[in-house]
């Protein structure tokens, strides 16, 4: 049908611009891989320049056609052309500039697409920094793009697999039901789809935020980071120059620490403005799996240190140093192939590339094992288990079974036996009064906390390798008796059910410890310390921290002793490393980075601990009902306020005074009064009302030093409302054909005849034909079942209706 009809007002060459370039990016890539591992084979040649100019060049192609994925995808969204399911499924016209940056990354392919523009600027300032260790490094670099290029390739091998997911799909490719509507036939047929489509879905409101404009592409500027520890690791093993790296590598993993880091932080204070009204952290999957890989470069770059100082722990510094990159690939893995679609409000959906994520994460773990090994033969052996695996991973997508397990143990062992046969061990032995043994002992709680996150954010993923070895735990259950057998080999196991608790009951402890040490940690010398010296100066921090814990005790009202600690152990980690550079560094701030990233993380513990320590509602309600749409909680901690009419609320006495429009958004006024007169404030909280997910409510918030007071609204009338439903139209329809209702695309797909049936007490014995229509919103799919029911003397019809829709349908 798509070759016959010429569709009017399409904007093709746009969008094989932006087709085009992501190919060019694609070629590109795989020749600076190419070129870049032939200029580290021949650099002691007379080729090896030649090779080297060629794949700069290839890089600086890849990174311009990158580039121009990133302008042609914007435009598309910017002049609002809806016949991309991009800008269909992510914009409207109603969304203001700066939430349309949004829209690049509130799908898969977008967020990819701000991965490789970050590869694309850090391969940049690497052609220009890394001197020696350019070839091998970039090699890496431009391996990892080859791989984000498929990703947003959007290509189908046959009926075999698909490459990737396009960003620049028309709607009628990707939503081909939609030539099929017969509203079509009022302005002239399949040809003038875009008279009907004349405006997009629009932005997840949780979206339409200022964190979400800065928080994604800071984040993914960590995570795109992550990968030069990583490529420094395999160009060392490449190279076997297994003390160089350390130096070039360590800025750049610093920089990794930072950004990564300030990304999270972003995202918490979204969550704390936005999401969950004053908590940073709500434990979520997806949160977590951002939180492994920064938690695992953080203990590297202690490693990396203590190897700079005294040459010991260099085959830790390199698993943690490449480990980082792997974790970003595993959260990749989790948060874009569905798995976590049961256990988190955050992750994408799945669209279909869930065994090409396996195959990155594959991939990396294999480039790292492989250059591990001395041996040709080994590299020959391992490399053609790889590539079996690949194909067994392309073709079938039995990602996380059997033979997959077997390649992460034979690669792990590998790994392991070829960094102690192959790299140079130290025999020395950490004194306890040295600085290097307090930073590992620090390194290793970090990865024991993130050990502990993983496994349990891990769970969707352990189930599904539990039911791969249901052959070996079915019986091992009918031997034992033990039922937890039998739950694992169905998959059966399941997440904590409040995880907050779960979670704070154990990284609780493990934050107190971390605070501890780096109170305590900088006040040692590398090698050896003097103990009176030491023993001084964490004495003199201790008091003074002890000191501002009673005040912040009865400041912050804080009464838990597990809290207590935390507070505790906090204003150590300010008070010990504020007096590690007044007494020793004498204030040399060039010199105290790591002091004053200790002293930045007690502030930050501190903040934590009083913003989620004491919550309590204060809008509590004693008067009013509302309804059956609100629970008995819900109903308690929700005032009623009527315009101009002040309300009782704790300590003030407020007033609802109107509100305001700016965009979709609603901006609410109410004014606050002490009830002593001496303070008065106004808070705008809004709200959006959008048509897929209900009232979208985002907070307005009053700070104090010592609290901080949310207002939000929880419920509003309609404006753009109707009383009453409009009159419905009828259409004759048969199985598979679709209408197009305001912004739903109805599918029919059948009738279920019930002879004897019922639907309630009333209905037993009649017939009843139940009508199933699947109405897509957006990314949203529903299902509505109106019924048509028969008797011996009589039909009747049972209408069904749904908020979410819109629609209301009853069928005969």
């Amino acid at each position: 049908m798509g070759n016959t009809i010429e569709f009017i007002g399409e904007h093709l060459f746009i969008g094989n611009l932006g087709k085009f370039f992501v190919a060019l990016s694609l070629v590109a890539s795989l020749l600076g891989v190419l070129a870049y591992f032939m200029a580290s084979n021949k650099e002691d040649t007379e080729d090896g320049p030649s090779w080297k100019k060629m794949a700069r060049w290839s890089f600086v192609v890849h990174a311009l056609s990158v580039f121009g994925i990133f302008v042609t995808l914007f435009y598309i969204i910017h002049a609002h052309y809806f016949e991309y399911a991009y800008a269909w499924q992510h914009s409207s016209l109603s969304l203001p500039i700066h939430y349309m940056i949004s829209c690049f990354w509130e799908g898969q392919e977008g967020s990819f697409l701000l991965w490789m523009f970050w590869h694309a600027v850090l391969g940049l300032l690497l052609i220009k920094t890394s001197k020696k260790w350019e070839a091998p490094v970039m090699a890496v670099v431009c391996l990892s793009q080859v791989v984000l290029s498929t990703m947003i390739l959007g290509v189908e091998v046959g009926s075999l697999f698909k490459l990737g997911s396009s960003p620049f799909e028309l709607l009628r490719v990707a939503k081909p039901d939609l030539l099929n509507i017969p509203i079509l036939e009022s302005v002239g047929g399949a040809a003038n789809y875009l008279k009907v489509i004349t405006d997009g879905t629009g932005l997840n409101p949780l979206l339409q935020n200022y964190w979400m404009v800065i928080h994604p592409p800071t984040l993914f500027l960590g995570f795109a980071s992550a990968i030069i520890p990583f490529a420094f690791v395999i160009a060392a093993l490449w190279k076997r120059d297994y003390n160089g790296w350390i130096q070039p590598a360590l800025p750049w993993t610093l920089f990794c620490v930072m950004i990564l880091g300030t990304g999270i932080i972003m995202g918490g204070f979204w969550a704390y403005e936005s999401l969950s009204f004053g908590g940073y952290w709500a434990w979520d999957p997806v949160e977590n799996a951002s939180l492994l890989p920064w938690l695992v470069i953080i203990a590297g770059v202690h490693v990396m240190l203590i190897h700079k100082s005294t040459g010991n722990s260099l085959i830790l510094a390199m698993l943690l140093a490449a480990g980082s990159f792997i974790l970003v690939l595993y959260a990749t893995f989790l948060t874009r192939s569905g798995i976590l679609g049961d256990t988190s409000v955050h992750s994408f959906t799945d669209l279909g590339l869930a065994g090409q994520l396996m195959v990155f994460l594959f991939m990396f773990i294999a480039l790292l094992v492989l250059v591990s090994f001395k041996s040709n033969t080994f590299r020959i052996g391992y490399g053609i288990l790889i590539v079996v695996l690949l194909l067994v991973n392309l073709i079938a997508d039995k990602f996380l079974k059997i033979p997959n397990m077997l390649f992460f143990i034979v690669s792990g062992i590998a790994l392991l036996r070829n960094l102690y046969k192959n790299l140079p061990l130290s025999s020395k032995e950490e004194s306890t009064w040295s600085r290097e043994f307090w930073m590992f002992i620090g390194s290793l709680i970090l990865l024991l906390s993130a050990f502990h996150i993983m496994m349990n954010t891990s769970i969707p993923v352990l189930n599904k390798i539990t039911t791969s070895f249901a052959f070996l735990l079915e019986p091992l259950a009918k031997w034992t008796g033990i039922t937890k057998f039998s739950d694992m080999a169905n998959g059966a196991a399941a997440p904590p059910t409040d995880v907050v608790t779960f979670y704070n009951r154990w990284q609780l402890p493990i934050a107190i410890v971390i605070a501890a040490l780096t109170a305590i940690g900088q006040h040692f010398k590398y090698k050896r310390s003097r103990k009176s010296t030491v023993l001084r100066n964490i004495l003199i921090a201790f008091i003074a921290a002890l000191v501002l814990t009673i005040i912040g005790i009865f400041l912050f009202e804080i009464t838990q002793p597990m809290l207590i600690g935390l507070l505790l152990t906090s204003f150590y980690a300010i008070t010990g490393n504020a007096w590690y550079i007044i007494r020793v560094l004498k204030g040399k701030i060039r010199l105290s980075g790591g002091s004053v990233a200790h002293v930045g993380l007690g502030f930050m513990l501190i903040g934590i601990l009083v913003s989620g320590s004491n919550k309590k509602v204060i809008s509590l309600n004693f008067q009013h009902s509302y309804g059956e749409s609100f629970d008995e909680k819900a109903t308690r901690e929700n005032l009623y306020l009527e315009k101009d009419v002040p309300t009782e609320m704790a300590d003030y006495l407020i007033t609802y005074r109107g509100d305001s429009a700016e965009g979709p958004n609603n901006y609410y006024q109410v004014d606050y009064q002490n009830k002593n007169g001496k303070e008065t404030f106004s808070l705008y909280p809004n709200a959006q009302y959008n048509e897929n997910q209900g009232l979208m409510p985002n907070p307005d918030t009053k700070r104090y030093l010592t609290k901080d007071i949310f207002t939000h609204v929880t419920s509003v009338p309609r404006k753009d409302a109707k009383e009453d439903w409009e009159e419905g139209k009828s259409y004759n329809m048969h199985i598979g054909d679709t209408l197009l209702i305001n912004k739903n695309v109805v599918i029919f797909r059948g009738v279920d005849k019930v002879m004897g049936g019922s639907i309630s007490k009333d209905l037993d014995g009649h017939t009843l034909n139940v009508g199933a229509f699947e109405v897509i919103r957006g990314d949203s799919t529903y299902y509505q079942k109106p019924v048509f029911g028969q008797t011996m003397v009589s039909d009747y019809t049972i209408l069904n209706q749904s908020e979410k829709t819109g629609l209301r349908f009853t069928f005969s």
